[in-house]
Order: structure tokens, then sequence, then C-alpha cells
């Protein structure tokens, strides 16, 4: 896999009747890539995913695939990509022995290898209908149909919301082998913790725009997270426009703020040496603003 199965966003915009809902200038999307997308409800996140995934047409700019447009009626990504989010469904009731089927009918690469593999570690009945089962075990089950496929683009949208924490744990290590192997994955989810260690990258959506992207291995290059006293608490969101992230045994406050070499921190206020997380930046991004 190469740079041919690269996304590339130029000046992305969508309209829901007369509401603008996506304004994305330019964002890159590769292979080898672990894509978190992130940020509140309603920032776009889910708008993003149906328009790479081609379930939606965009109203101006533009997404190209290996160079070509996902306009052009010469482009049709699956089976490359798969697309999975927590609301889709299966049109019939009936047992997923069915949709096997017709995977290996319509896919002559279907590995069954996979497909048992992830029955098992995912604990799925093939016998029973698709639904019957509960929302989690529903993803999951797409997951286990759309895998084996051998896709170079895996489209995941809010799926891990409904899974449990072994399931997740599961999920997440095969994308990550799936990494190796070269292919791309993008997820939007609000889950940042379940993304330390294995997303590459992050992007953090706000009212349709992108608000930061950053390798996930750079966050220490973008902001500084201190440690402060309840007393000190205005002060650095005054003068340093920090934002409060969490609490510490020791009573104090962490707060994170984008870097500056220029600034200094007042008296009293220091460092946090501990690793700045994709946790930590969510917070960053969606904490409420603070009356003062």
């Amino acid at each position: 896999m190469n740079s041919t199965n690269e996304f590339v966003i130029k000046d992305l915009v969508k309209f829901y009747n007369k509401n603008k809902v996506l304004d994305v200038g330019e964002m890159n999307l590769k292979p080898g890539q672990f894509v978190a997308l992130m940020g509140k409800n309603g920032s776009g996140k889910s708008t993003i995913m149906r328009l790479l995934a081609q379930q939606e047409l965009y109203n101006s700019g533009d997404i190209l695939y290996g160079g070509t447009s996902l306009r052009s009626t010469k482009i049709k990504l699956n089976p490359q990509t798969v697309f999975i989010s927590e609301d889709q469904e299966l049109p019939f009731s009936v047992p997923l022995t069915y949709w096997l089927d017709i995977q290996k009918k319509m896919y002559p690469g279907f590995d069954e290898g996979v497909f048992q593999r992830l029955i098992r570690s995912f604990e799925i009945d093939i016998s029973k209908t698709f639904h019957s089962l509960s929302r989690g075990q529903r993803i999951k089950a797409l997951f286990c149909l759309e895998a084996p496929k051998r896709p170079n683009i895996y489209l995941l949208d809010e799926v891990t919301s409904v899974l449990d924490q072994g399931s997740r744990w599961t999920l997440m290590q095969f994308l990550k082998e799936e990494i190796d192997r070269g292919c791309l994955v993008v997820m939007s989810t609000n889950i940042a913790s379940e993304m330390q260690g294995f997303a590459t990258d992050v992007v953090f959506l706000e009212k349709g725009r992108v608000n930061f992207i950053s390798r996930s291995s750079s966050l220490n290059q973008h902001f500084r997270k201190i440690r402060v006293s309840k007393d000190q608490e205005e002060l650095v969101q005054k003068t340093l426009g920090a934002k409060r992230i969490g609490f510490n045994h020791d009573n104090t406050w962490t707060f994170l703020l984008l870097r500056d070499s220029d600034a200094k921190l007042p008296i009293g206020i220091n460092d946090d040496l501990r690793e700045i997380t994709i946790s930590d930046v969510q917070s960053y991004f969606t904490a409420r603003e603070v009356d003062l």
C-alpha cells in the first residue's frame, strides 16, 4: 500500500439545508496512520466520516483519493474501505451465516481465517440473526463480516461507545495489526483513553472546523502542563489562558496551556512533568469556559 491510498481533503464544505456543518481547509489522511477524530457532540465528526465513505455528497471543495475526486463516477472505494457506524443496520432478519455466504461470494479474497479469529475473540454466535443481537454485538458482528475483506481503509464512526472494555481492547489490537499492514484507520470517538498508545494522529473538530491536528507523539510540543493550587486558578486562567483538566491527590489542579517558549510561569506555579496524553488534550478542547 502507498500514497495511492491517501485521502486529501481540500476546502471541504457541507450544508444541511442552509446550515453549514463542515468547513475543512486541508487535511491529508495516509496509509499507516491511525487517526483519532475527536470533538464535542455536533462538531462534524460523523459528517466527515460519511463523506469519506461516500455515504453523502459534499457541497463544495473536494476529497481526493489516490488523486481522483470522490465526485468522479470512476472511483468506488468498496471493497477497499470498511465503513461502520454505531447505528448501522443490516436489512433482513436472517442468520449471520447468510451474510457470511454473501460476503464470500462478493469478495473472492475474503479471509476465512480472519473471520474465524474475530468471531472467537468477540464471542459472536453466527447462527443468530443480526436483529436479535445487542447494539454492541451488532458492531462486533459487522466488523467480523467486513474486516476479512482485507481492506486498505477503516472508517469507524463512534463504534466503541457501545462495546465493553474487553471488546474495545480486542478491536484496538486488531486495528494496530492492520496499521502495521499499511492500512489507514480513521476512528471518530469521544473515548480519548482508548486512543492512547494506538492513535498515531489526533484531529480535534469544533463547529465543523479543524481546531487542532498533530501527531500523538508530538503533543508535548504543542502544550504545557502545569500544577496549580486553588488560590492560583484565576491567575493562570486570566494571564496564561490555561484550562483546567484534572484534580490531583495533593489538592492541586492540573491545567493545560498552549506552549509558548517566551511565556514565564508566575511565581509558585510549577510544570507538571507527566506525559501529555490524548485525554489531556481532549479535556482542553472540550472544557467549558469558566466565568471569572
